[in-house]
C-alpha cells in the first residue's frame, strides 16, 4: 500500500513538474509575442505620422511651385 501511494505521489509530482516546465516557455512566448506586437504597432503609427507629414509638405511645395510658375510667367523673378 505504501509503495502504491509513493508511486502515485511520484507520478503526480512528475506530471506537475513537467506541466510546469511547459507552462513557463508558453508564458514567455506570449510575453515576447505581445512585445513584438507592441513594437510593430508603434512602427506602423510612426510610419503613418511620417506619411501624413510628407503629404502636408508636398502639398505646401506644390502650392509654392504653382505660385512661382505664375510669377515667372508674369516676368517676376523673386519667389515669395
Amino acid at each position: 500500500m505504501a509503495a502504491a501511494s509513493a508511486l502515485t505521489l511520484f507520478v503526480v509530482t512528475f506530471a506537475g513538474l513537467e506541466g510546469f516546465c511547459f507552462v513557463i516557455p508558453l508564458v514567455d512566448f506570449e510575453v515576447r509575442r505581445h512585445a513584438m506586437f507592441v513594437r510593430a504597432e508603434k512602427n506602423v503609427n510612426e510610419r503613418n505620422l511620417f506619411g501624413e507629414l510628407m503629404k502636408k509638405e508636398s502639398k505646401t511645395l506644390l502650392e509654392r511651385v504653382a505660385l512661382a510658375e505664375k510669377d515667372m510667367i508674369r516676368g517676376e523673378t523673386e519667389l515669395k
